[in-house]
């Protein structure tokens, strides 16, 4: 996790720029159980991504998704942030995956952004399990998988998100 008093002395700028960030630093996180998924889980509310941007490996058994992160590391309090927002592109790779099922727009919607809003595990026998990205719009990716094993790492230098703001959820 990150430290907090790193966080929060460049929590008072108004520009974001590169070098005030955890550029040394990019976030690394692992998840090998549920505790750690709904930690991962909350660094992915909100990401941004393509259906182009998932990629099945059937043979290395992976599922890869290069997606556009809101920094919430870098957000105070629920509600209250650092303004402008800042984006991150990351790369999410969901291992030991058994078989992969999903519920995507179509290909005349591959243009669609998608929003991920929460990864899932419903725990089967033995370890194994259904790890669910539930995405905004009613979409869903299901990944049977032997066991909790996901990775999430920044991949590119931040940027300003371009609507500067939290995203809201209104009701």
């Amino acid at each position: 996790m990150r430290c907090t008093n790193q966080a929060s002395s460049i929590m008072n700028k108004t520009d974001a720029q590169y070098e005030d960030t955890f550029a040394d630093e990019p976030l690394k996180v692992r998840a090998e159980d549920q505790e750690d998924l709904t930690v991962l889980s909350s660094y992915l509310q909100d990401a941004i991504f393509l259906k182009q941007d998932i990629s099945h490996d059937k043979e290395k058994r992976e599922l890869a998704i290069l997606l556009n992160r809101i920094r919430w590391e870098l957000i105070k309090d629920e509600g209250k942030s650092r303004e402008p927002v800042e984006r991150v592109r990351s790369l999410l790779i969901i291992k030991d995956v058994q078989e992969l099922n999903h519920f995507l727009p179509d290909a005349k919607g591959s243009d669609i952004p998608l929003s991920l809003l929460a990864l899932q595990f419903k725990p089967g026998e033995d370890g194994t399990g259904r790890l669910s990205c539930r995405l905004s719009g009613h979409w869903d990716i299901h990944a049977s998988v032997e066991c909790i094993n996901v990775y999430l790492t920044d991949v590119t230098k931040p940027y300003l998100a371009p609507s500067r703001k939290i995203p809201s959820h209104p009701e």
